[in-house]
Parts: C-alpha cells; structure tokens; sequence
C-alpha cells in the first residue's frame, strides 16, 4: 500500500518538476524560442543562387543545440519549421497515405508487399484507396505494425506520424519509439551525406524519433529502443539512467562557435535521393545484367527527376500522366506529360523533339499509352523478374539478394491501366492464406493469424524472404487446420479441401495479378516498338500480344510453371488477336495491290478526261458527204 501510494504521489509532482527543470532550460538558454503558438515567417530568398543554409539546429522543444553538450536529438519539424510551412509540407504527396480528410490517390502506383518465406505470403499492401492492394486494416495491419514494416522506404509522415497512436494496438510501442515524423533532409540534403542505410537500421532497431537525427551527417545515434522494456515510461527517465535507451552524440567540428552548421540544402532534389526509393532492377532468366543496361534516356540527356515531378510548397508532386488530378488546379504542368512536353499538347519543353509518328494511325495514340511503346526493358518472349526499392530493399546492403527474393514482380506486362490504355505495367501475383465465402470472394487472413497458427506448421525456410514452394500434403495441413471456408491463394489460383483432396476455387477474385504502370525506364526512340514497321506489333508471336508472364509462387515443387500470353492478361480475344496478326502477313502484298488499283483507277480518270476534253476543244467531228 505505501509503494502504491508513493508511486502516487510521483505521478502528481512529476509534471510539476518536469515543468520547472523545462523552465530552467529555457531561461538559461540564450537562443531558446517556444515551440507552441509560433507561425514561420513568411520567408522568400527568390533567384537562382541557392540559399545558403547556416543555420542552427533545434530539438523538439525549439531549443538550440549545442553539440558539445546536448543529448537532444534534433527535430527537423522545429529545424526546418523557422522558415518553412511545415504543416503544409507533412500533407505532400509523399507523406498522405491514409491521412484522414485527403481525397483524391491518383491513378494507382506500385503498392506495398507483406512478404513471409516461411508461410508463402506476398500480399499486396496500400494505404490508398487503389483497386487491387488491401487496405492495412483489412489485413490486420495496425499504423505500428505498417510504420516499422514499411517505414524503411518512406521519407517519414503518414502511418507512423499522422496515424500513430490512432488504433487502438496493445502491441504497439509508440511511447517508446516516438513518432517517425516527416524528414527534411532524405530529398533536400544536396551533397551524398544523408544516410539512407541508417535511417533504414533506426526504424528496424524501433528508434522512430531518433531515425532523423541518425541519417543526418552531423550526428551519431548508440543504442536500441527495441531492446527497451514495454513498460519504459520516459517520463520516469528524466536522466536517460536506462542503459538501453539510444545516445545522441553530435560531431561537433561540423558547427561554428554560433553553434551552426552548414547545410547543404536543396530545392531541386538531386536524382540519387529520388533513387533511394523508386530504383528497380532485372533478374533472373532472360535478364540483362544490370551493369549493362542503360539509364532513362531523359537521365542521359542531363535531365533531372524533378525537372518533370514538380511541386509547390505543398508537396503535391506531379506524376506526369494525362489523368493526373493536378491538371485541374494547373493546367501548366500539361506541358509535363509525355504528350504535352514533346509537342502534341504545345509542349517542346527542355528542347524535346517531336515525333513524326509517321504511318501510325491515330487510332493507336487513343488505345495505348505512349509508355506501351517506349518504356522499361525491351521486350522479348517472356516478361523478366524485376526487383524493386520498395519491394526489394534495393540500396540497402545485404547479404543475401537473390532472383528468388520475394516478392515475385515481372516486367513489362502490356495490359489495360485504369483509364482504359493499353500500357506498360509490373506486376505480381499475390499468394496468402485466406477464406472463401459461398460466392467464392475471398478475404485475407489477418497476418497476425497467419504468423500463430500457420506458420508453425510449416518447416523454417533455408533463406529468408525467398520462395520455398509448398508441396500438396503441407497446405493440404494447414487447410484443415484452419477448417472450413480455408484456401491458399498461389500462382494464380486459390485452392481448398474437399474431402481431404485440394481442389481449386471457381472465379478470378483475389487471385489476379496486381499490376501498376511504369512510365521508367524510358528508351531512346530508335528503340521503341514501331520503329521497324508493323510487325513490331502486328504479327505472330509480337511482344506487345505473345509475350508471356508467370505466376511465381507455384504450390508445388517441381510442377510445370505455366504461363499467360499478354492478350490473355488483357482480356483480349485470342482468335480475333491472331487473326488480326496474321492479316498483317499480307500486309506487304495488300499494299502493292491497293497502290496498283489506285494506279488503275486514275490511268482510268485520266484517260477519260482527256477523252473529255478532246471533244470539248474540237467539237462533234463532222459527218462525211456521201
């Protein structure tokens, strides 16, 4: 009773001796301002010349850090908030998956891959309102769990900021970890000292409010907030005592006696920053070894991503396509699509040629993207495993990184986006164990199910994350195991047990490839399909309708991998595709005859005319005398 009631007490006087430490600090700092109630001024460098950003750091109070004395880490939110309109910043593009009140995802995008080698999942993810990935909350996923998953490859914001804490998650740790606030310096950091492989260990070692401060060149972050008890209560740690709880150390030779510091701060993010997040390579069978593939012909050109993907103070980032819902408030980034930049909208921005599209009916400039001719690798028989960023942890520093990696994506894939354009895509097909309802629509396990009652009775794969094919008689268990309505969703099909025999469900939901497009890498236009004529297209056995994908994950070990043809994935009618194709054989031939018809036809007109004429100029001839 007397422990409990001094535990009490403390509760009440802590606020009261917090309160009055915080005052002291604040009086004796000469360059502490208040964090609560201050507007950023409306500041406006203008011209071409960077602005020089020596300035100083503060930490999450507002107060000034001196790096030979302070243990704060630095707040890039009170840093960055002096001159800048932070809250209008943390609602960009980039940091509004799932914020409550934002309207309008855009046209859908790569989503986010829930990956577990033992149990066989690759599930897509997303935040957005996308058709195709399931929303986190379907899946079980709770803000903490999606932040710490994902947080890696984000620049901060949404999930693990504006949405931490809005679930109700008893295995989340929020008040350990911190929030995983939106970080200035992952886009705006011009020189190559931001580390993106820190920020990545940081959210790994659970250190969400430290990950800033850990990625920035001018300080160093020791410790784990993983490794702290799920009852650490910081505000009974004014003195850091616990041995576990993550050190800032400054590097202090990196600031002046004014305690600033130099930063290489830029408003036109270099492409490396844009890679960290949004690279991707071949591999695999029938892929070209990435040292001998080339950069996107607008990179080669000395182009920069931003050049195209601009944005206003508010981050909303233009995507470049002509559905983008920008257009609507400015209609100027037209001139930034791929038609309205190359002249077909009144572009010819940054000297871009126009091309002549000659012979190419306008018919195709209706039915297909430009990207379905232009973009990512060329095609041949088979579409190419394609890792990711996102997916694949690319940029990261790994040991082992194989084509067996999950997830499974291949590229391209040449089907219809959502506006209806036949474009080109990437695209996996997902594999999870769910439930069937009586009209076959099936409904993912939430992941946490999945990690206590499927997993254990499945053997531990000899790597991690990559594809261990599951024989009949292990998910045959686990169906019974899970009872009624159970399925695994795999390769393109979802099957069940009936009476005791795996049998596959009827219907394509939840079971069909997730595809986004992908307008990168571009290639030059000697490259492009068309360039030879037709039959780049128009023939048997042409990429853009023979070229075939396969559903990775296949249940069973050893089974004959199958494969779709292109205009099957679209939906297209394989006897009109072929005989349409095969029209194009004659095409040659068709063309001699319709040119020598024509010939026919005018020698015809002009001989008549002439005849025509003749008479007119010379009269009816007169008849003889007899």
């Amino acid at each position: 009773m007397k422990k409990n009631t001094a535990h009490m007490w403390m509760r009440l006087l802590m606020p009261v001796a917090v309160g009055a430490l915080g005052w002291v600090v604040l009086a004796s700092s000469d360059k502490a301002e208040p964090a609560g109630g201050w507007q950023p001024p409306a500041l406006n460098a203008g011209g071409e010349a960077p602005y020089v950003h020596k300035i100083n750091l503060y930490d999450a109070e507002g107060v000034v850090i001196d790096p030979k004395t302070s243990t704060d880490l630095y707040s890039p939110r009170e840093t960055c908030g002096k001159c800048h309109d932070v809250d209008a910043i943390s609602h960009g593009w980039h940091f509004n998956a799932g914020a409550p009140g934002f309207d309008g995802d855009g046209r859908v995008g790569e989503p986010w891959w829930w990956t577990d080698s033992r149990t066989q999942t690759q599930l897509p993810i997303s935040a957005r309102d996308w058709a195709g990935p399931y929303k986190p909350a379907d899946v079980g996923l709770t803000p903490w769990q999606y932040a710490l998953r994902f947080g890696a490859f984000t620049p901060g914001g949404g999930m693990g900021d504006a949405l931490a804490e809005s679930v109700d998650d008893p295995e989340a740790r929020w008040r350990v970890s911190g929030k995983l606030t939106v970080d200035c310096l992952a886009c705006h950091l011009g020189n190559r000292d931001y580390d993106p492989e820190a920020w990545a260990k940081a959210i790994k070692a659970q250190n969400f409010k430290w990950a800033a401060t850990a990625a920035a060149p001018f300080a160093r972050v020791k410790g784990e907030a993983k490794n702290l008890p799920d009852d650490y209560d910081p505000e009974f740690d004014l003195f850091g005592e616990n041995q576990d709880l993550p050190v800032v150390e400054y590097v202090e030779h990196l600031f002046d006696p004014a305690k600033r510091i130099h930063l290489d701060i830029v408003a036109r993010t270099p492409n490396e920053s844009c890679y960290r997040c949004h690279s991707q390579q071949h591999v695999g069978v029938g892929a070209t070894a990435h040292w001998l593939t080339d950069r996107d012909v607008h990179i080669a050109r000395g182009m920069n991503c931003v050049d195209c993907h601009r944005h206003g103070l508010n981050h909303m980032v233009s995507r470049g396509g002509e559905h983008d819902p920008l257009l609507k408030t400015e209609p100027g980034l037209q001139t930034l699509t791929c038609d309205g930049c190359h002249g077909g909208g009144g572009g010819g921005r940054f000297a871009s040629p126009k091309p002549k599209h000659a012979g190419i009916p306008p018919l195709h400039f209706e039915k297909m993207a430009c990207t379905a001719c232009h973009s990512g690798p060329m095609p041949g028989d088979a579409a190419v495993l394609t890792q990711t960023s996102m997916a694949h942890g690319l940029g990261l520093s790994s040991e082992h990184r194989t084509s067996a990696t999950m997830p499974h994506i291949v590229s391209p894939l040449f089907v219809r986006d959502q506006f209806g354009k036949i474009a080109a895509h990437r695209g996996a097909w997902p594999a999870y164990w769910g439930r069937a309802d009586d009209q076959g629509a099936i409904t993912p396990l939430a992941v946490t199910e999945v990690e206590a009652r499927v997993a254990p009775l499945l053997p531990k794969p000899k790597h991690e994350d990559e594809w261990q094919p599951l024989a009949d008689d292990q998910i045959a268990t686990v169906l019974e195991a899970l009872g009624d309505g159970a399925v695994y969703v795999s390769a393109g099909e979802a099957r069940r047990l009936d009476n005791g025999e795996l049998v596959v469900v009827e219907g394509d939901a939840g079971v069909s490839p997730i595809t986004w497009p992908m307008a990168h890498d571009v290639r030059p236009a000697a490259q492009s399909l068309g360039v030879k004529g037709c039959a780049d297209c128009h023939a048997a056995g042409a990429p853009i309708d023979a070229m075939t994908a396969y559903a990775a994950g296949q249940p069973q070990a050893g089974v004959t991998v199958s494969t779709t043809p292109m205009h099957e994935l679209r939906g297209d009618d394989a006897l009109r595709t072929s005989l349409w194709n095969e029209a194009f054989r004659g095409r040659p031939l068709f063309k001699v005859i319709a040119w020598a018809s024509v010939g026919v036809v005018v020698l015809i007109v002009a001989t008549a005319l002439m005849i025509g004429t003749r008479r007119l100029l010379l009269g009816k001839p007169e008849g003889r005398e007899s």
